[in-house]
Formats: C-alpha cells, sequence, structure tokens
C-alpha cells in the first residue's frame, strides 16, 4: 500500500500542478485578448463620425415668397476738413 500511495503522490501531484499552471495561463490569454479587442472597439468608436443629419430641401414646385430685401437706407456723407487744410499741426 506505501508503494502505491508514493506513485500516486509522484504521478498525480506534478499532472494536477500543471494542470492548474495551464488553466491560469488560458485564463490570463483570454482576459488579455478580451481587453485588447475593447481597447480597439473602443478606438474605433472614437474615430467614427457622428451621425449625418438629413437636410429638408425645399420642394421647387411649390411656390415660394420671394425674400424681401430691406429698403435701402441713404446716410449723408459729412466732410470734413483734414488736420491739414484745418490747419492743425501735432506737435511732437
Amino acid at each position: 500500500m506505501g508503494l502505491i500511495k508514493v506513485l500516486l503522490k509522484v504521478i498525480l501531484v506534478p499532472i494536477v500542478v500543471i494542470a492548474v499552471i495551464i488553466a491560469a495561463i488560458v485564463i490570463c490569454i483570454k482576459i488579455h485578448r478580451d481587453r485588447k479587442k475593447e481597447a480597439k472597439q473602443a478606438r474605433q468608436r472614437a474615430a467614427e463620425l457622428p451621425p449625418l443629419s438629413q437636410w429638408v430641401y425645399p420642394d421647387p414646385l411649390q411656390v415660394q415668397s420671394p425674400v424681401q430685401k430691406p429698403a435701402p437706407v441713404a446716410y449723408p456723407i459729412y466732410t470734413t476738413p483734414s488736420h491739414m487744410e484745418a490747419g492743425i499741426v501735432r506737435q511732437q
């Protein structure tokens, strides 16, 4: 009985340890890939342009009221003499 227990311990313990290590490595790789995929999707979402809004064009068949221009305004023109004509001399 002693020999069988020793052989089971020598064979089973390393197999279990290797299985746990492999499982941990697989889980770490899966987590790394998921993070990488999420980061790539976030970059793609950030690079996308916002959706374009649809422009509504007026129907050319319908009669539209013409745009009315404002009445012209006449501003008076004041003629003022320049400093030279007025005889004003600036001294520095």
